[in-house]
Protein backbone atom coordinates (compact mmCIF):
# COMPACT_ATOMS: atom_id res chain seq x y z
CA UNK A 1 0.00 0.00 0.00
CA UNK A 2 2.61 2.58 -0.70
CA UNK A 3 3.82 4.40 -3.47
CA UNK A 4 2.37 6.49 -6.71
CA UNK A 5 -0.16 6.20 -9.46
CA UNK A 6 -1.07 8.40 -12.31
CA UNK A 7 -4.22 9.14 -13.29
CA UNK A 8 -5.07 11.75 -16.41
CA UNK A 9 -0.80 12.37 -15.88
CA UNK A 10 -1.79 13.81 -12.61
CA UNK A 11 0.47 11.98 -9.52
CA UNK A 12 -1.42 10.85 -6.61
CA UNK A 13 0.46 9.75 -3.59
CA UNK A 14 -1.01 6.23 -2.83
CA UNK A 15 -2.36 6.38 0.91
CA UNK A 16 -4.48 9.27 -1.18
CA UNK A 17 -6.25 6.79 -3.37
CA UNK A 18 -6.31 3.81 -0.44
CA UNK A 19 -8.19 6.36 2.09
CA UNK A 20 -10.49 7.01 -0.90
CA UNK A 21 -11.20 3.61 -1.89
CA UNK A 22 -11.49 2.60 2.25
CA UNK A 23 -14.23 5.42 2.62
CA UNK A 24 -16.14 4.46 -0.30
CA UNK A 25 -15.92 0.81 0.43
CA UNK A 26 -17.13 1.02 4.06
CA UNK A 27 -19.98 3.20 3.17
CA UNK A 28 -21.47 1.49 0.03
CA UNK A 29 -21.92 -2.23 0.23
CA UNK A 30 -24.26 -1.99 -3.48
CA UNK A 31 -20.90 -1.81 -4.94
CA UNK A 32 -20.44 -5.24 -4.53
CA UNK A 33 -22.95 -7.74 -5.49
CA UNK A 34 -24.60 -8.41 -2.08
CA UNK A 35 -27.25 -11.07 -2.94
CA UNK A 36 -28.49 -9.66 0.90
CA UNK A 37 -28.75 -6.37 -0.34
CA UNK A 38 -32.94 -6.33 -0.66
CA UNK A 39 -34.55 -3.14 0.21
CA UNK A 40 -33.60 -1.58 -2.69
CA UNK A 41 -34.71 -1.97 -6.29
CA UNK A 42 -32.21 -2.68 -9.43
CA UNK A 43 -33.05 0.63 -10.90
CA UNK A 44 -32.69 2.46 -7.40
CA UNK A 45 -28.79 0.66 -6.90
CA UNK A 46 -28.25 1.86 -10.86
CA UNK A 47 -29.42 5.46 -9.47
CA UNK A 48 -27.03 5.46 -6.53
CA UNK A 49 -24.36 5.70 -9.22
CA UNK A 50 -25.95 8.36 -11.38
CA UNK A 51 -26.19 10.40 -7.75
CA UNK A 52 -22.81 10.24 -7.55
CA UNK A 53 -22.97 12.25 -10.72
CA UNK A 54 -25.31 14.34 -9.58
CA UNK A 55 -28.41 12.84 -11.96
CA UNK A 56 -31.63 12.47 -9.85
CA UNK A 57 -34.12 11.47 -12.87
CA UNK A 58 -35.24 7.81 -11.75
CA UNK A 59 -35.64 7.48 -15.79
CA UNK A 60 -32.19 8.42 -16.11
CA UNK A 61 -30.90 4.87 -15.16
CA UNK A 62 -33.37 3.37 -18.37
CA UNK A 63 -30.67 3.69 -20.83
CA UNK A 64 -28.03 2.02 -18.66
CA UNK A 65 -29.81 -0.86 -17.80
CA UNK A 66 -31.30 -1.60 -21.51
CA UNK A 67 -27.37 -1.63 -22.78
CA UNK A 68 -26.87 -4.61 -19.92
CA UNK A 69 -29.98 -6.40 -20.68
CA UNK A 70 -31.49 -5.62 -17.26
CA UNK A 71 -34.81 -3.33 -18.14
CA UNK A 72 -36.89 -6.02 -17.11
CA UNK A 73 -35.39 -6.50 -13.87
CA UNK A 74 -35.45 -2.88 -13.10
CA UNK A 75 -37.75 -3.16 -10.46
CA UNK A 76 -36.98 -6.73 -9.27
CA UNK A 77 -35.18 -7.32 -5.92
CA UNK A 78 -31.97 -9.44 -5.09
CA UNK A 79 -33.73 -12.14 -3.52
CA UNK A 80 -35.65 -12.98 -6.51
CA UNK A 81 -32.80 -13.06 -9.04
CA UNK A 82 -29.43 -15.19 -10.03
CA UNK A 83 -25.89 -14.74 -8.66
CA UNK A 84 -25.14 -13.51 -12.46
CA UNK A 85 -28.02 -11.19 -12.60
CA UNK A 86 -27.02 -9.49 -9.25
CA UNK A 87 -23.22 -9.20 -10.56
CA UNK A 88 -24.86 -7.21 -13.85
CA UNK A 89 -26.82 -5.18 -11.81
CA UNK A 90 -23.33 -4.18 -9.51
CA UNK A 91 -21.72 -4.04 -13.20
CA UNK A 92 -24.05 -1.50 -14.25
CA UNK A 93 -24.06 0.76 -11.03
CA UNK A 94 -20.32 0.61 -11.50
CA UNK A 95 -20.97 2.05 -14.67
CA UNK A 96 -23.37 4.69 -14.03
CA UNK A 97 -20.40 6.52 -12.67
CA UNK A 98 -18.55 6.65 -15.82
CA UNK A 99 -15.19 5.75 -14.36
CA UNK A 100 -11.87 6.32 -16.23
CA UNK A 101 -10.48 2.80 -14.35
CA UNK A 102 -12.72 -0.18 -13.73
CA UNK A 103 -11.47 -2.64 -11.54
CA UNK A 104 -13.42 -6.25 -11.16
CA UNK A 105 -12.19 -8.86 -9.16
CA UNK A 106 -13.53 -12.40 -10.76
CA UNK A 107 -16.49 -10.78 -12.97
CA UNK A 108 -17.55 -14.08 -14.69
CA UNK A 109 -17.92 -16.06 -10.92
CA UNK A 110 -21.66 -17.15 -10.96
CA UNK A 111 -22.12 -16.48 -14.83
CA UNK A 112 -22.92 -18.96 -17.34
CA UNK A 113 -20.93 -19.16 -20.55
CA UNK A 114 -23.54 -17.03 -22.66
CA UNK A 115 -23.28 -14.48 -19.98
CA UNK A 116 -19.68 -14.67 -19.85
CA UNK A 117 -19.26 -14.24 -23.64
CA UNK A 118 -20.98 -11.24 -23.14
CA UNK A 119 -19.19 -9.71 -20.75
CA UNK A 120 -16.24 -9.90 -22.20
CA UNK A 121 -18.13 -8.44 -25.83
CA UNK A 122 -18.84 -5.43 -23.20
CA UNK A 123 -16.13 -4.95 -21.25
CA UNK A 124 -14.12 -4.63 -24.61
CA UNK A 125 -17.00 -1.82 -25.84
CA UNK A 126 -16.46 0.33 -22.92
CA UNK A 127 -14.22 3.16 -22.68
CA UNK A 128 -12.19 2.50 -19.83
CA UNK A 129 -9.18 0.84 -18.42
CA UNK A 130 -10.12 -2.16 -17.05
CA UNK A 131 -8.30 -4.15 -14.43
CA UNK A 132 -9.68 -7.71 -14.00
CA UNK A 133 -8.65 -10.35 -11.93
CA UNK A 134 -9.29 -13.88 -12.50
CA UNK A 135 -8.14 -17.65 -11.72
CA UNK A 136 -9.77 -18.50 -15.11
CA UNK A 137 -6.87 -18.88 -17.58
CA UNK A 138 -9.43 -18.84 -20.70
CA UNK A 139 -11.46 -15.76 -19.60
CA UNK A 140 -8.09 -13.77 -19.14
CA UNK A 141 -6.61 -14.45 -22.55
CA UNK A 142 -9.75 -13.07 -24.06
CA UNK A 143 -9.96 -9.89 -21.84
CA UNK A 144 -6.58 -8.78 -22.02
CA UNK A 145 -3.35 -7.95 -23.98
CA UNK A 146 -0.97 -7.61 -20.70
CA UNK A 147 -1.10 -10.48 -17.61
CA UNK A 148 0.34 -10.29 -13.91
CA UNK A 149 0.49 -13.43 -12.18
CA UNK A 150 1.24 -12.90 -8.25
CA UNK A 151 2.67 -16.32 -6.50
CA UNK A 152 0.62 -17.57 -3.51
CA UNK A 153 2.99 -15.50 -1.75
CA UNK A 154 1.90 -12.53 -3.64
CA UNK A 155 5.11 -12.11 -5.26
CA UNK A 156 5.13 -10.95 -9.14
CA UNK A 157 6.40 -13.82 -10.95
CA UNK A 158 5.42 -12.93 -14.53
CA UNK A 159 4.25 -9.18 -16.54
CA UNK A 160 3.56 -10.13 -20.13
CA UNK A 161 1.41 -11.20 -22.75
CA UNK A 162 -1.02 -14.16 -21.74
CA UNK A 163 0.64 -16.33 -24.78
CA UNK A 164 4.33 -17.60 -23.35
CA UNK A 165 2.66 -17.72 -19.82
CA UNK A 166 -0.40 -20.85 -20.95
CA UNK A 167 2.80 -22.92 -21.77
CA UNK A 168 5.12 -22.05 -18.65
CA UNK A 169 3.10 -24.91 -16.39
CA UNK A 170 6.15 -24.54 -13.68
CA UNK A 171 4.96 -20.80 -12.83
CA UNK A 172 1.18 -21.80 -13.24
CA UNK A 173 1.62 -23.91 -10.37
CA UNK A 174 3.54 -21.92 -8.79
CA UNK A 175 1.10 -19.63 -9.19
CA UNK A 176 -1.72 -22.38 -8.11
CA UNK A 177 -3.47 -21.65 -12.02
CA UNK A 178 -3.12 -25.03 -12.37
CA UNK A 179 -3.21 -28.66 -11.00
CA UNK A 180 -1.17 -31.00 -11.63
CA UNK A 181 -2.52 -34.51 -11.27
CA UNK A 182 -0.78 -36.98 -9.94
CA UNK A 183 -2.59 -40.01 -10.31
CA UNK A 184 -3.01 -41.87 -13.83
CA UNK A 185 -6.45 -41.64 -15.60
CA UNK A 186 -7.14 -45.14 -17.38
Amino acid sequence: TSGRYGIYAQNNADNNLVERVKVFANNDRGLRADPTNDFVTFRDNVLFGLRVRGIKDRAAADPLLERLGLVHLANARARHLSGGEIQRVALARAMAIEPAVLLLDEPAANLDPRTTGWLVDYLHGIDATTLVTTHNLSLASELGERTIVLSENHRLIYDGPIGPLLGDTERLVEANLVHVPTHQHE
